[in-house]
């Protein structure tokens, strides 16, 4: 059994590193998402306080979450249902955003009808960065508390919350676009 669990922790680390090489190559035509989140943060830089609520408090709850709880098997079982239900949702708001037309003598319209399609995109990035770790832990069946599980447990926790606080940037670009539209 030991040595099923490490070759599994070895398996996973290989792939997350194959992954992450893959993400960060130049011209690839299938896993850049580099773009996707560099125009996520561009909407934060004339705004230096939204950026630490958006990106360092999730960061500060989930290492305080960690230490009262890592993740567990009905933790996983059910932000996989919560997760798969936000991504459905994400896939209906692209679909209302793509019919949205352009409007030709309104550039800031165009611009937060980019920005939030990006926006959504960022989001599913990460629920499918979610889901990914998540199903591998699953499937890992190793819960036993040690710094590996802690390690994914705080970044299954900080993408969850970052997920959760981007989706009010969603709601209020959505609302401003329909009540401009």
């Amino acid at each position: 059994m030991f040595t099923q669990i490490s070759l599994s922790k070895i398996m996973f680390a290989i792939s997350i590193c194959a992954l992450i090489t893959c993400f960060t190559m130049k011209n690839n035509n299938f896993l850049d998402v580099k773009m996707i989140f560099k125009q996520h943060f561009q909407i934060f830089e004339n705004a230096p306080l939204q950026k630490i609520i958006f990106i360092f408090v999730p960061l500060l709850m989930a290492i305080g979450i960690i230490d009262i709880q890592c993740v567990d098997k009905d933790i996983i079982n059910n932000l996989n249902i919560v997760i798969s239900i936000f991504m459905s949702m994400f896939f209906a708001m692209l679909s209302v955003l793509s019919e949205m037309s352009v409007k030709d003598g309104n550039p800031n319209y165009n611009k937060l009808l980019k920005e939030t399609y990006n926006t959504i995109i960022f989001e599913m990035v990460l629920c499918i960065i979610i889901l990914m770790v998540s199903f591998v832990l699953l499937f890992m069946n190793d819960f036993t508390m040690s710094w590996f599980l802690k390690f994914i447990s705080f970044l299954i926790y900080y993408l969850l919350l970052t997920v959760l606080l981007n989706i009010f940037i969603v709601i209020k670009r959505v609302k401003v676009l329909f009540d401009n539209r």
